[in-house]
């Protein structure tokens, strides 16, 4: 339960490290995408860091894998990772909107 135990560890625990954000990465760019009000950051975060810490009890209850704090952090910053994802192409369909509009 120490943040940053995981990273210190061999090649194929730092391959569990960046396999936690890329896994949350579609949860933050597809969750906004369904539910409106988690088109907001201060909805999309919070649901994806309550999603990681359920895997993560879930995993606790089930006794398969390991519960960690690193992972939930990860998980989380694949979130962002994938809201700003979401962000960017929102932002980049109004422009082409805008732009279509000039013409």
């Amino acid at each position: 339960m120490i943040l940053g135990e995981t990273w210190q560890g061999s090649v194929q625990s730092k391959a569990y490290v960046i396999e936690n954000i890329l896994m949350m990465v579609p949860f933050g760019t597809l969750l906004p995408t369904i539910l409106k009000p988690a088109e907001s950051i201060f909805c999309c975060i919070p649901l994806g860091f309550f999603f990681s810490v359920s895997l993560e009890y879930a995993q606790f209850l089930s006794q398969r894998g390991h519960m960690q704090v690193d992972d939930v952090v990860m998980n989380v910053i694949g979130t962002i990772i994938g809201y700003l994802f979401f962000v960017s192409i929102k932002l980049l369909r109004r422009l082409n909107k805008y732009l279509k509009e000039k013409k």
